[in-house]
């Protein structure tokens, strides 16, 4: 496959910082089997190929090569490139060629999805935290939705490790949540870990929203009274880079009527967790756009939801972490301080 390097223009192709004329011989590296070399080619992709989430013109090209290589390297390098393959799947921006952006991203996408069989493959493999990385990338492949699914359900009882088990069941969740109700619906209610029931209540719950089963809404809602539980196992999963367990439990939730009865449960979860940045992002951004997108802020007409996610604000520490949450403070017209929050609260009637 690398023979084909050479049948790629890269000299008018672009990567970060430059042009993509040294491309091939990062993928060279990758493949070397010196530790040093391999190391180096990927820091190369990482800042130059797929630099902070922004794809380039070269991106789609190279994930072919290094589809192939997975095939053959050393198991603990298949760890390395399914981050990398992960990584081009979830790329968003392409600011340098806005016009070409969109269908750089596509091409990117589509030749992820071109290796579905091989994280399949993978999925078999004997390390855990492969297999866990092997079920993120399936995870991007929705065009085989039917034929992951069927294999990952039919591994399922055999897998030993909690968080494989977790994982698998968020791939299933998301490729086909309603096509495998019965599956979903049986591991959540299962005896099992906490993590797992816990992956299957929020699969469930979003394709379910307004009909999900009360023990199942139940299960998740309570997750915010004893978070950590759950957490401990959900930020070893690699879905929790770009999704941190209770800021997703809050987008659920807050598609719910009457938001606001669960506000104080968050905030009770916030004080509990060590809050990083992709917490922080998501429950801010959550509560703030639910309360105040639609109706907008008046203090004079305050609602009860908006009353609550301010008097969380004030309340939480947690929330502040994030540096943006000023610029969407800003965004609704709010004050961007505490001491601004509190007298909104003391002058609402």
């Amino acid at each position: 496959m690398l023979e084909k390097l050479g049948a790629v223009e890269w000299e008018k192709l672009e990567r970060s910082f430059g042009p993509a004329v040294d491309v091939p011989e990062a993928i060279v590296g990758l493949a070397s089997g010196v530790e040093a070399r391999r190391v180096e080619a990927l820091d190369f992709f990482w800042c130059k190929v797929i630099h902070q989430g922004t794809v380039c013109s070269s991106t789609p090209y190279s994930i072919p090569f290094i589809l192939e290589l997975m095939r053959s390297v050393p198991e603990p390098e298949k760890q390395d490139l399914l981050d990398l393959i992960c990584a081009f799947a979830s790329a968003s921006t392409c600011p340098k060629y806005p016009d070409e952006g969109p269908s750089v991203i596509e091409r990117c996408r589509i030749e992820v999805v071109r290796g579905w069989r091989i994280y399949l493959q993978i999925f078999a493999s004997s390390t855990e935290c492969t297999r866990c990385s092997a079920a993120l990338a399936l995870s991007h492949c929705k065009e085989w939705a039917s034929e992951i699914s069927a294999v990952l359900v039919e591994r399922f009882e055999d897998e030993e490790s909690p968080l494989v088990r977790a994982s698998a069941t968020l791939v299933v969740g998301k490729l086909a949540g309603g096509a495998n109700a019965s599956f979903l619906l049986r591991v959540s209610r299962s005896p099992g870990d906490a993590l797992v029931k816990f992956c299957a209540c929020l699969c469930i719950l979003e394709w379910m929203v307004q009909d999900c089963p009360e023990d199942i809404l139940a299960f998740v809602v309570g997750y915010l009274d004893y978070p950590l539980k759950i957490d401990e196992g959900y930020v070893q999963l690699p879905f929790s880079e770009n999704e941190s367990a209770l800021g997703r439990v809050t987008a659920l939730l807050s598609s719910l009527g009457e938001f606001e009865v669960y506000i104080p449960r968050i905030q009770g979860a916030l004080t509990q967790i060590r809050v990083n940045d992709t917490a922080s992002i998501h429950v801010a951004y959550t509560v703030l756009h639910r309360a105040f997108s639609s109706s907008g802020f008046c203090i004079e007409r305050l609602t009860a939801l908006q009353r609550s996610v301010i008097e969380l604000f004030v309340a939480s520490d947690a929330l502040w972490y994030w540096g943006n949450t000023l610029l969407t403070l800003r965004e609704f017209g709010l004050p961007e301080d505490k001491e601004g929050l509190q007298k909104i609260l003391e002058l609402a009637p």
